[in-house]
């Protein structure tokens, strides 16, 4: 286990005891900007979030190399696989159509 970042610490104190309505009590982050403690210590220290308030990445951030590998997921959304395996720039979206695999077929 690290040291604990006891400027950190006395940071986020001082934070909420001078503006409690600032934590957020209901998950990670929310779309007023309210963000638990452990949310407010990665943002401060740098970290680059996945997605925005209320989208389905965020509440989670960029891995870095110091985080603890066993925690971090790597992702990638389906139509965007789908476009390497397929060896296309297609749109594989709700617009995908038989006509347009076939014509995949033909190029």
């Amino acid at each position: 286990m690290a040291d604990i970042n006891t400027e950190l610490v006395r940071h986020l104190v001082n934070r909420y005891t001078h503006d409690p309505h600032l934590w957020c009590r209901d998950g990670c982050r929310d779309n007023e900007g309210h963000l638990c403690p452990g949310a407010l210590a990665a943002d401060l220290s740098g970290g680059q979030w996945a997605g925005k308030p209320g989208e389905e990445f965020g509440d989670w951030l960029h891995a870095e190399p110091e985080d603890d590998p066993s925690l971090v997921l790597h992702v990638i959304h389906a139509h965007h696989r789908g476009r390497r395996v397929l060896g296309t720039r297609m749109n594989l979206g709700k617009d995908l159509t038989l006509g347009k695999l076939e014509r995949l077929l033909n190029t």
